[in-house]
């Protein structure tokens, strides 16, 4: 049985503050707490974004942080954007408040007994979407969803967008999950449409220092309503990866602030696509750090563990303890937990990830099709080695060559099925924990 990640908040805790103390790097004072790619940008010129009329009230400023005596304190956080070149990134004792949500109310072991062998690999796959419609292949090969571009969208009213949407529902057995990467800035498969929003998404880095935190959270709350009114239930954001160098490939797309600051920033965003119902992707883990394009070819990060304790995985936590249903895998390969294979394919990346960060969400791969794995693999299934590492949930371009490698790898004995069972078993729990698929 698989057990809801959102009871796992005082193990994570724990197991935080051990790692920070074996590397030295406590903090000295607590600190407040928050409210709360395969990506081939489509790029566009940040300009200015105009909020819903429909918003939801601030989350107040005023939260509770427990100190390492035990005690409470109320601490208040500023709205004022932060300079990362005047906030250090300093290690953190105590992680965003939470209230621990309760574990899925269905019974997705029940769905999966009843399911095919075919069925479940299907289940593990959230392809491209096609370029023409086949309710046969969604018949016959039961994804779990699909990964919409800003083709997808482009030329669409809003009326189009759900249709286009609602006939690829109708067609499945099981609901679909539906996604794209809508990040704000360079990546905006949406609102790069202007018959779907005046102007596309600013980057958060860029709503951040224009309106710091309550910025962040109105822009997620009107992306995620905008995104739910398409039929899109699954937002591949935000970005956690931290970086202080302005140069590399992903700054951008970050939030351009300290590792605390940034975790602080994704509790809320998380925070609110939970409130508003729209499910997220922390990515790209364990951290891309000043890696280079890995659209292109294998990047190397040749960093020490203590660093990614001490900053990269801040954020992916702070989303973790908010209740984050998914963590996008990144094809960088981080030298100091596996120096042969990348992140997506590497079985001690998965595994810092479930034991260390204590994570019982579905995990899914960045696109396999990317270049860094394609030269990788070379000649290999991408998609059993991702299987094998611990993936849950695989995005690619190659589905069906890659669906028949898996299903294969299954019944030769290569790939255990117990190992598909659990993997779609944190699916399925997705699914009816987001109201998409009822229980039992």
């Amino acid at each position: 049985m698989i057990i809801s990640h959102r009871s796992r908040g005082g193990a994570l805790l724990l197991t935080l503050l051990l790692l920070l103390t074996m590397v030295g790097c406590i903090a000295q004072e607590p600190v407040s707490s928050v409210p709360g790619e395969s990506t081939t940008s489509t790029s566009t010129t940040d300009s200015p974004t105009s909020v819903g009329t429909q918003q939801q009230t601030d989350p107040a400023a005023t939260t509770t942080t427990t100190t390492n005596a035990g005690t409470t304190a109320q601490t208040t956080t500023t709205d004022k954007p932060t300079d990362p070149s005047s906030d250090p990134a300093t290690t953190t004792t105590s992680l965003p408040a939470t209230t621990t949500k309760p574990a899925p109310a269905g019974n997705a072991a029940a769905i999966l007994a009843r399911m095919s062998l075919e069925e479940k690999v299907g289940q593990m796959f959230m392809p491209h979407l096609p370029d023409s419609f086949s309710a046969a292949d969604i018949q016959k090969y039961a994804p779990a969803g699909y990964v919409l571009y800003a083709k997808d969208f482009s030329g669409k009213t809003k009326a189009e967008v759900q249709q286009m949407i609602a006939r690829y529902q109708q067609a499945s057995k099981i609901p679909l999950l539906i996604s794209a990467d809508e990040e704000g800035g360079s990546v905006v498969r949406i609102s790069s449409n202007p018959a779907l929003r005046d102007t596309p998404f600013l980057s958060p880095q860029n709503v951040y220092q224009n309106n710091g935190l309550t910025g962040l959270i109105r822009d997620t709350q009107e992306k995620s309503r905008l995104l739910l009114s398409l039929g899109v239930n699954l937002n591949l954001a935000p970005v956690c990866d931290f970086t202080t160098d302005k140069s590399s490939y992903i700054y951008k797309r970050t939030l351009g602030l300290s590792a605390e600051k940034t975790a602080e920033g994704i509790a809320a965003i998380v925070r609110t696509m939970e409130q508003e119902g729209i499910s997220g992707a922390l990515k790209h883990f364990p951290g891309y750090g000043s890696s280079t394009d890995t659209h292109a070819g294998i990047a190397y990060d040749h960093r020490d563990k203590s660093e990614f304790i001490r900053q990269d995985f801040l954020p992916f936590i702070a989303g973790i303890e908010q209740g984050v249903p998914s963590i996008l895998i990144s094809h960088n390969i981080v030298t100091c937990m596996d120096s042969d294979y990348p992140a997506s394919l590497s079985k001690e990346v998965h595994r810092v990830l479930r034991e260390e960060l204590h994570f019982d969400g579905v995990i899914m791969t960045d696109d396999l099709s990317m270049g860094a794995i394609k030269q990788f693999a070379s000649g290999s299934s991408p998609a059993v080695m991702a299987v094998l590492a611990g993936n849950d949930l695989l995005l690619t371009a190659d589905w069906k060559k890659e669906y028949a490698n898996v299903l294969s790898a299954v019944n030769s004995g290569v790939i255990p099925v117990s190992r598909v069972n659990d993997a779609v078993e944190r699916i399925l729990n997705w699914k009816i924990d987001k109201g998409l698929l009822s229980a039992g």
